[in-house]
């Protein structure tokens, strides 16, 4: 996170800004001592190349006082040298803000845009993202107002995409030409009607209007009778209608009465064809849409697009025969959420037992995925990072129940509301929430491979995931109930079934039989909750336009890391001292300085400076505590750090030397 977002996304730091006239002193946490140290060894890590450490100095030294003018020139210096020159523009803004008047700034800010390149200039002519000095000094005012108390924040409402202000949605540019023009003539329609009125004639039954709808694999011929007849009558002359029409397949519509005054005659064609997703993507139904989670499906047999809000199903089951076209419309609903949302607004936890099926999606780690700390891989492949992140869904699924119960907000979208009206005060533990989107691609191996711990979490997070905004669109190639259990199927009412083995498992999936006689890839009876089976023909996202998506993505500016999941604790839990033979570890000592310098504790962040694996980092963050250097674990909040400055630190170390020398 940049420091102009941590600025302004931060109740602790908002009260300690300053706004533009007057400036008002305030005394700092940390003396300019340490602020002119923090510089000098900023600048000799950056001219040693050591740019992220750099970084971390030059951000210490202006946590420890926002108004030192070096700090700001070192840190935008630090982001040139890793060519950021937004991160560094940004840090220059910052300062004007403070001091509008500040020379060196105004030399940076001239040095920065001579940096540039041609391909940023453009972009920042398309897409007008940076403030001048002018611009940033009010939204400073409009943030920050000036009482007795002090600066105080005002009801500017928090903006969750500030961070990515400059994100761009990708573009339809990026999907496949829609070349799958209807080939049926309008004579051959003209045609059939003729043919269906004259043999309709000679049994008698005489038709007001005919209308024919072109769909996708059928035309729909709607017919209205003159007066009303005996259902079986019109059910009998099928397939009289069949050689009237010359075509294998035709199908006749009545409606569940004794006698009726209209029916349906549904005629296949031969010109069915993939259902792209520029077809449907381009629509003015998508495009505008006001779904806080619109997926797309495909569409129905007669043409119609056909599109979910996720967020009201709340869950969703894809079952299915091997082949059909499950791990298809996965890709189509993940692409539909990729247009749609900004990376603030949505993230995603993507299982993935063989390995192969979302690889695409890793280029987008920085943007939308959710992971564990401790795992590498950004998609979760093995079922027993599948075990643990799983369980630390249950732990966030918890944390946002506590926050919504602390606020008195009954859903997700209440406490966001109420959270970007800055009523809830991240000091106090809120943050803004959210959508986590978990996509498991084949349930049935994944548990089998890790056993009932799996499903027991999934249940925990079916139940309760609706309100507090963590969804799951569960895909799965076994019914049984060993698999998918009843509580599951409770929680799972919009189920999308493709061609499956047998009667029964359609039966125990819709309630009918019908989705094991279907014969086409992608065709799926979809039964949302509140409505009727409607067959659809899903849509059909390449591998090409899946990977230029996440490339358009995966190339602009992301967050600085994914979006993190709370830790999962280890089954011994976090009472050990010390190492098994009562030593600290070695590297104790300077883990202790980093905490204290970051003023950050968190596991990642240990494993991260010290290039260490998660169990050693997690083991030395658990001595800190018993040191009384960090505190508890907290979940997904990095623990306190109860030490907030080095001289402390050095006596508490002297203290621990002593005792274990008997001193």
């Amino acid at each position: 996170m940049s420091i102009f977002s941590k600025w302004f996304s931060s109740k602790k730091q908002q009260d300690e800004a300053v706004p533009d006239e007057p400036i008002i002193e305030q005394a700092v946490s940390t003396s300019q001592e340490a602020v002119v140290n923090y510089c000098e060894e900023g600048q000799k890590q950056l001219a040693a190349g050591n740019y992220i450490m750099s970084l971390e100095y030059f951000q210490a030294a202006i946590e420890a006082n926002k108004h030192d003018e070096r700090a700001y020139i070192g840190l935008s210096e630090a982001y040139l040298a890793q060519g950021k020159t937004s991160n560094a523009e940004k840090t220059i803004y910052q300062l004007l803000a403070i001091n509008p008047e500040s020379h060196k700034a105004q030399e940076q800010l001239i040095k920065i845009k001579g940096r540039k390149t041609e391909q940023e200039t453009a972009t920042d002519a398309q897409h007008p993202t940076k403030y001048t000095e002018e611009e940033l000094r009010e939204k400073v005012k409009a943030v920050i107002k000036v009482t007795k108390g002090g600066p105080t924040v005002t009801n500017v409402p928090f903006d969750p995409r500030y961070e990515l202000t400059d994100y761009r949605f990708p573009t339809f540019d990026l999907l496949n030409q829609d070349d799958n023009k209807s080939e049926i003539d309008q004579k051959d329609l003209e045609d059939a009607k003729t043919k269906i009125v004259e043999t309709l004639g000679n049994y008698g039954i005489a038709l007001n209007k005919i209308k024919a709808i072109i769909g996708y694999s059928s035309v729909y011929y709607e017919i209205g009778l003159e007066e009303a007849t005996k259902t079986t009558k019109i059910k009998d002359l099928e397939d009289v209608i069949a050689r009237g029409l010359d075509s294998y397949g035709v199908h006749v519509i009545v409606a569940n009465s004794s006698i009726c005054t209209g029916f349906t005659i549904e005629v296949p064609h031969e010109f069915a064809k993939t259902v792209s997703c520029r077809s449907l993507m381009c629509t003015a139904g998508f495009q505008n849409t006001d779904f806080a989670l619109p997926c797309l499906l495909g569409v129905n047999d007669y043409n119609n697009p056909v599109m979910i809000d996720l967020a009201k199903m709340p869950h969703v089951l894809i079952a299915g025969a091997t082949g059909t076209g499950k791990s298809t419309l996965c890709h189509s609903m993940i692409l539909s959420l990729l247009m749609q949302k900004h990376p603030a607004e949505m993230k995603f936890v993507l299982f993935d037992t063989k390995g192969l099926e979302f690889n695409f999606y890793t280029r987008i780690e920085r943007h939308y995925l959710a992971k564990l700390p401790d795992i590498d891989d950004a998609v979760v492949n093995s079922p027993e990072n599948a075990k643990r992140t799983l369980a630390s869904l249950c732990i966030e699924l918890a944390q946002r129940t506590d926050l919504l119960k602390s606020a008195m907000c009954r859903n997700v979208e209440e406490y966001n509301e109420v959270f970007k009206a800055r009523k809830l005060l991240p000091t106090e533990g809120h943050r803004y929430l959210p959508y986590i989107v978990v996509v498991i691609d084949d349930f049935a191996l994944l548990s089998s491979q890790g056993g009932k711990e799996i499903t027991t979490s999934l249940e925990n997070i079916l139940g309760a995931g609706k309100l507090v905004g963590i969804h799951a669109i569960v895909g799965t190639s076994r019914m049984t109930a060993d698999v998918i259990t009843a509580q599951m199927k409770s929680c799972l009412p919009a189920r999308f079934v493709f061609r499956v083995n047998s009667a029964s498992e359609s039966k125990a999936l819709l309630d009918v039989v019908g989705a094991n006689l279907l014969k086409e890839y992608g065709e799926m009876f979809v039964r949302l909750p509140g409505s009727p089976i409607e067959k659809v023909h899903g849509m059909y996202a390449t591998s090409n336009e899946i990977t230029g998506i996440t490339d358009f993505i995966g190339n602009q500016r992301g967050y600085s890391e994914p979006f993190l999941l709370p830790e999962v604790p280890d089954d011994d839990g976090y009472s050990y001292d010390f190492d098994d033979d009562g030593l600290r570890d070695s590297l104790f000592e300077e883990a202790a300085r980093i905490v204290v310098q970051t003023q950050q504790g968190s596991t990642s962040m240990i494993q991260r400076k010290l290039k260490l694996g998660y169990n050693r980092a997690g083991h030395i963050i658990d001595q800190l505590e018993a040191a009384g250097i960090v505190g508890p674990f907290s979940g997904s909040k990095s623990r306190e750090v109860k030490v907030t400055s080095e001289a402390a630190l050095e006596q508490i170390l002297r203290d621990i030397y002593n005792k274990e020398n008997g001193i």
